[in-house]
């Protein structure tokens, strides 16, 4: 009896220990990626629009089945997207039926270290997918653990409520030579679980409330075709300030962004907002320096600036510019303008809760379109693909470098930038 006490005594006092090994074994004080080590390019953001026009859910039929077929490249973009509000980088490669993945995530400052460093190698064994390798920062793990852990992980996002519906939609994963290929069957709930589950009841509320103000104001009387961006931008503020009285003008301000992007992005509310599928908002054009392009620039930027990545914004606007070079709209320096400005916006409108009110304050005043966005005066636009090539050679010369710092410049001149640059 008194060996049992005993051992179980050993084994209260030493789990602590075990546990506080466990952890500093896991960190440690350098990344294993770097940050920024995946960087993305022009050319990697239309892989990844390509890859979402063929999955686009609106074009799906219920039942079908599709194969999403990923290499490297557009796993390191889709990681690293979905990793970034986590403070972590990835890198993926694929070779002979193996994947190797490395991350490093930062954790928050501490008396040990400051990152988590996770290194994975998964093999294609048959139709199984085993684990070869399961690093955590300097703790090797057995193969027969790191199975275990993936074996019990799927059983738990089949069966958790937040997962299990897109789990059974998941027909299989397999890892090739060169690619990892994802075999799903569409359902179109998982659009409604997806929201669900995702979005939290409080952000689905506050993004129905824009949806229905916004429509709200372009159904205005008397407004016409044609219909300034400063009018949204002061309606839309002015309701995210009254609110911001009892909630997070953050919050109000990034929902105020996500509802104007999307609207001007085209797509339409009905996808994201079923609930207001009833609801038909007068067809009117938005400009800005009146050019209804330039008002999609500066809201898409904007919106996904406020959503986390101003820098995937800045990428997103120069690889839709440089698609244009091939087209007989050609490259256009003013709407990279546009592109910069309202990806300043976005970043400034959520960075804190003090810049958030500023932005509201600066639009209840009815600025002037010039207060924000910068002049595009004399900025070179409608270049060809050929041209492009001939006067600027590429996105990282010193003649490219030399106008967008112009463009940058302009953007700081703004009433705008200096009333806000300080928060």
């Amino acid at each position: 009896m008194k060996f049992v006490l005993k051992l179980l005594l050993i084994i209260l006092l030493s789990t602590p220990l075990i546990f506080i090994g466990v952890v500093y074994l896991s960190v440690a004080q350098e990344p294993i990626v770097e940050p920024g080590g995946s960087t993305l390019s022009p050319r990697d953001i239309t892989k990844a629009k390509n890859l979402l026009k063929q999955h686009d859910p609106r074009s799906l039929r219920n039942g079908q089945i599709k194969n999403l077929i990923l290499d490297s490249k557009e796993l390191n973009l889709l990681g690293n997207y979905l990793i970034n509000s986590l403070n972590g980088q990835l890198i993926v490669t694929l070779n002979d039926k193996i994947l190797k993945l490395q991350s490093s995530f930062q954790i928050p400052p501490n008396k040990l270290e400051n990152y988590l460093n996770l290194s994975l190698l998964a093999q294609q064994n048959g139709d199984l997918i085993t684990i070869r390798e399961l690093q955590i920062g300097n703790l090797n793990l057995p193969n027969w653990i790191s199975n275990l852990i993936v074996k019990q992980l799927l059983l738990f996002l089949q069966t958790a409520e937040p997962t299990r519906p897109f789990s059974q939609s998941l027909q299989s994963v397999r890892i090739t030579d060169q690619q990892l290929i994802v075999r799903y069957k569409w359902n179109p709930d998982l659009l409604h679980v997806a929201r669900k589950q995702f979005i939290s009841t409080e952000e689905q509320e506050r993004l129905y409330h824009y949806q229905k103000r916004l429509i709200k104001i372009s159904n205005q009387p008397n407004l016409g075709r044609k219909v300034s961006l400063n009018h949204y931008l002061n309606g839309l503020f002015n309701d995210a300030r009254k609110r911001s009285d009892s909630n997070n003008p953050v919050e109000e301000n990034r929902a105020v962004l996500i509802v104007l992007g999307q609207h001007l992005s085209g797509h339409g509310h009905r996808l994201l907002f079923p609930e207001t599928a009833h609801l038909h908002p007068a067809r009117k054009k938005i400009t800005l320096s009146e050019r209804h392009d330039f008002a999609q620039h500066y809201m898409i930027s904007a919106a996904l600036s406020a959503i986390g990545d101003s820098q995937l914004a800045d990428l997103i606007g120069l690889q839709k510019e440089l698609s244009d070079s091939n087209r007989s709209s050609g490259f256009s320096f003013t709407d990279l303008a546009a592109d910069r400005a309202g990806n300043y916006l976005g970043k400034v409108a959520t960075e804190s809760e003090k810049s958030a009110r500023a932005v509201q304050k600066f639009f209840h005043f009815h600025p002037k379109e010039t207060d924000y966005m910068p002049s595009v005066k004399g900025l070179p636009e409608g270049i060809s693909a050929r041209a492009f090539k001939t006067q600027y050679g590429s996105v990282n010369s010193e003649q490219f470098n030399q106008v967008e710092k112009q463009i940058q410049q302009r953007l700081k001149e703004t009433a705008f930038y200096t009333q806000t640059e300080n928060y």
